[in-house]
């Protein structure tokens, strides 16, 4: 008898794991839809990490990886001696950091109007038009500011001299470069930067926001005590991305923004990159090796920031990402 009930036992256990061995079919369909992105990493994230032997060459194309001569940590010392570069490392930090500051809040603070706004209709035509200019190419979105900017045509010039006032050179003066530079990425990019902290918002328990509004909690001190303690891991893990980020900037977005007449506050590692390899300063025999070092600094530096970043975020009671 007791054998009986122990093999009665034993297949009753074993069926559900033998299900856990199998994959569903739903579950096929979702690691298949990974495939692309997998080839994606694969193909322009690691492939591409061969390159870094560059960095600890004196490259030459003609000959190649395998014939160019080494010359050890030659270019990362010709880094720390080169002023060129460090003006564009300043220039790469300062136009984040102000992105960083001003940037930040913007998307948290619409997150957080956005759910309190009552039609869905009204709702979502506000994040339609918000999030319109994300998808906008830098090089028009950054042509319709040069033009809205402009001394003589530019709308923002004409109330000023309608006010009496006289037209500034917005894009060839350095201190309102840099102005114009975070203003326009705020406003392209909040919106979609938005939508990650509106989807922590929606997934907090409605049943505390009823159960505030009983106690007599008013909309502010709703969000102050209820919204932003709940999405305060959202906002740590976001903050942590953005604080790796600071020495890393797109370059489409400075090129085409950017002109010889403010270079001093303009010229950011990637262009500093293009510059030197591509661009008219590279000459005829651009320095690939020198280039593939200040990437590799560059990369070394937004590591060792996340790395800081994530472990101060551990020590004031928060997750890290790592």
């Amino acid at each position: 008898m007791d054998k009986s009930m122990k093999k009665k036992k034993s297949k009753v256990i074993d069926l559900p794991l033998a299900k856990k061995r199998g994959i569903k079919r739903t579950e096929l369909y979702l690691y298949l839809m990974l495939i692309p992105g997998i080839i994606f990493f694969i193909l322009f994230r690691y492939v591409p990490m061969y390159g870094i032997v560059m960095a600890f060459q004196d490259f030459q194309i003609g000959l190649g990886f395998a014939d160019s001569p080494w010359v050890g940590l030659d270019n990362f010392a010709r880094i720390m001696q080169d002023p060129y570069f460090w003006n564009a490392m300043k220039n790469t930090m300062i136009l984040n950091l102000l992105v960083f500051f001003f940037g930040m809040p913007v998307p948290i603070l619409f997150a957080l109007l956005l759910n309190e706004v009552a039609g869905p209709k009204f709702k979502k035509a506000i994040q339609t038009i918000v999030y319109l200019p994300h998808f906008v190419n830098w090089v028009v979105y950054a042509g319709i500011v040069i033009m809205m900017l402009s001394p003589s045509t530019g709308i923002v010039n004409f109330i000023i001299k309608t006010f009496g006032g006289d037209p500034v050179a917005f894009m060839e003066n350095s201190k309102w470069w840099r102005v114009v530079y975070v203003g326009a990425d705020v406003l392209k990019g909040f919106g979609w930067a938005s939508i990650i902290y509106y989807a922590a918002i929606v997934s907090v328990d409605q049943e505390m926001y009823e159960a505030a509004k009983i106690d007599g909690a008013s909309r502010a001190q709703r969000m102050r005590y209820l919204t932003l303690p709940s999405i305060a891991p959202t906002i740590n893990i976001m903050l942590i991305l953005q604080i790796g980020k600071i020495v890393t900037i797109g370059f489409d977005q400075v090129w085409t923004m950017s002109n010889n007449m403010v270079l001093d506050v303009s010229e950011v590692i990637s262009t500093y990159i293009y510059r030197r390899t591509l661009g008219p300063q590279a000459g005829l025999f651009p320095q690939f090796g020198y280039m593939a070092a200040v990437g590799l600094f560059q990369s070394l530096l937004a590591l060792v920031l996340v790395l800081i970043s994530d472990r101060i975020s551990k020590k004031i009671g928060q997750k890290g990402i790592i």
